[in-house]
């Protein structure tokens, strides 16, 4: 897997923010304007599993929030099969305006972190130890990522818990619940507001992810089409409780 430690390239999935800037009361001083939505995480929010990338959850909260004029512009940082260090050493390399502008973040990493653990799983039933170690890192890659975000003073930042795309592995729904709970502390610590997906999920995984099979874990054992991404109704049901988070957190502005 590459690492990119620059701003990964937009492409199709997002719109490059350009500087927003205002003269302040002094000579020769401007500020930034906090007029943009940035989205971090892996291969969900690029928008994979969707039909279209303008399908993706990310592209619908941007454009919900461009219609309401609460953000100018989005920026996605995000790529297929990133980790939480992945996505880490991506923030500490981006520009300071990308964080200046930025007045909504949502985050949603993590699901890859646990993913590489059960490919192995497959093969050597015995793992459940490297899991567990693969959870705790990934929630102390994660604590790091929201602590970053804090320390810009972004007034808006939501983070998805995980949902498990297979409800019927024990190893999983092991994994992803304990992960949940990390991601749970990271935010309140960091004080970042919490959607929780993975309840949101329960019992809809065969209707809201692409190519679901059985929910067991054999069904990663096929090199293509993993059922692990949200279709088109799963992105827009991770859409919709992304948003409806970011107004509620808005609408307490001053």
């Amino acid at each position: 897997m590459e690492v990119r430690d620059k701003s990964p390239d937009l492409g199709e999935f997002g719109v490059q923010i350009h500087p927003t800037f205002r003269r302040s009361g002094f000579e020769g001083e401007f500020i930034v304007s906090r007029t943009s939505y940035l989205a971090l995480g892996d291969s969900i929010t690029c928008g994979v599993g969707a039909t279209a990338p303008a399908n993706g959850f990310a592209q619908g909260v941007a454009d919900a929030l461009a219609q309401s004029s609460l953000c100018a512009g989005w920026q996605s940082i995000a790529g297929p099969h990133w980790t939480t260090q992945n996505l880490l050493r991506t923030m500490r390399s981006l520009d300071t305006q990308v964080w200046e502008q930025a007045r909504v973040v949502t985050v949603l990493i993590g699901g890859n972190d646990l993913r590489r653990r059960y490919y192995s799983f497959l093969s050597h039933p015995a793992t459940m130890q490297a899991i567990s170690r693969a959870v705790d890192s990934c929630g102390h890659m994660l604590a790091h990522v929201l602590e970053l975000v804090k320390e810009q003073g972004i007034p808006c930042v939501v983070v998805g818990t995980l949902y498990n795309p297979l409800p019927h592995a024990h190893v999983a729904v092991s994994a992803v619940t304990r992960l949940n709970e990390q991601i749970a502390w990271a935010a309140s610590r960091s004080g970042c507001h919490v959607v929780d997906l993975y309840s949101l999920f329960l019992g809809h995984e065969h209707e809201w992810i692409a190519q679901y099979r059985t929910g067991h874990m054999q069904d990663l054992a096929t090199p293509f089409c993993r059922p692990i991404h949200p279709n088109d109704e799963g992105h827009q049901v991770i859409a919709s409780a992304m948003l409806n988070k970011v107004l509620e957190v808005l609408a307490c502005e001053v």
